[in-house]
């Protein structure tokens, strides 16, 4: 940015603009500075600024992701009996692929906590069907948007240990979330 031009004025007077106006608004710069002399010759010392609001775009964004989320399903899977740990390594080699490869990556996984994901994300495909109603949703246009794992309660278990002593033996549990979504917009609902 130039010194002898007056942007620092021009960026000033935009941001001033952009904490009070919500649509977007012309402003006129005054580019005399604080000793009298003006800057910019070409402009005749004032220049005309289009300035659109950075927060009025999120607004419009929110109300799309509102509809957006509204039309997709989630199933949990609460107090499974594997450690949080593990599955998020499951869940990563999932997460935004589509339904039928996500199903066919668990199928041929040899870890076993493949089957409580798996039977996480079948869930989530028969909510998202049960909830857009009788429009017809195959699978393949389906998509997983959001995988998560959340730590449950730890059952603790006793054990004897070294030189009379007993050791805790920790029994982790997990919440398993999937939501499904889709690719392609879904018109009607019905039920």
């Amino acid at each position: 940015m130039g010194g002898g031009c007056g942007e620092h004025q021009v960026f000033s007077a935009a941001l001033r603009c952009l904490l009070q106006e919500t649509q977007p608004a012309i402003i006129d710069v005054d580019l005399t500075d604080d000793l009298g002399v003006k800057h910019g010759d070409v402009c005749g010392g004032k220049m005309t600024v289009f300035v659109e609001p950075f927060f009025a775009m999120p607004q419009r964004r929110k109300e799309t992701e509102r509809v957006r989320e509204m039309m997709n399903a989630r199933a949990i899977k609460r107090y499974e009996r594997v450690s949080p740990r593990k599955v998020k390594r499951m869940l990563d080699a999932i997460r935004g692929k589509g339904v039928l490869q996500a199903r066919s990556l668990l199928q041929f996984s040899s870890s076993r906590t493949k089957i409580p994901v798996l039977k996480t994300l079948n869930s989530a495909v028969a909510n998202f069907k049960n909830k857009v109603g009788t429009v017809r949703v195959d699978d393949k246009d389906l998509f997983i948007q959001e995988v998560k794992v959340d730590e449950g309660p730890t059952m603790k278990r006793w054990r004897p240990g070294f030189r009379g002593t007993a050791d805790m033996i920790r029994r982790r549990t997990c919440h398993i979330t999937i939501i499904v979504n889709s690719h392609k917009p879904i018109d009607q609902k019905g039920g």
